[in-house]
């Protein structure tokens, strides 16, 4: 659904999906290429993401505040997942702002 719903971003180069694990995650969050990034999931990913991969590494980079990675992130975490609403064309400003309040 979400590829339905962003596919002019995805078309004009904006919006990009991508499915793998944390192999893949790491070789993307660390692309020179990359310019921000934005996650959903726990503080244990964005720890493993900004700080590094192992428990060890991720306290010494803490403490000598030395993240792994300089790109910017954006994050939200625990479990409150984001969603992109499209409402169709009845809808009007009152009738998001009315159920945008519910």
């Amino acid at each position: 659904l979400e590829h339905k719903i962003l596919k002019p971003l995805v078309d004009l180069g904006y919006v990009a999906f991508v499915k793998g694990g944390a192999r893949v995650g790491s070789t993307l969050v660390q692309d020179e290429h990359i310019d921000e990034i934005v996650i959903t999931g726990s503080a244990l990913t964005l720890d493993k993401i900004q700080w590094g991969a192992t428990l060890q590494e991720q306290t010494e980079n803490k403490q000598a505040n030395t993240p792994i990675i300089q790109t910017p992130i954006c994050s939200e975490l625990g479990a409150v997942n984001s969603w992109v609403i499209v409402p169709g064309s009845q809808w009007n400003r009152k009738n998001v702002d009315k159920h945008a309040s519910a």
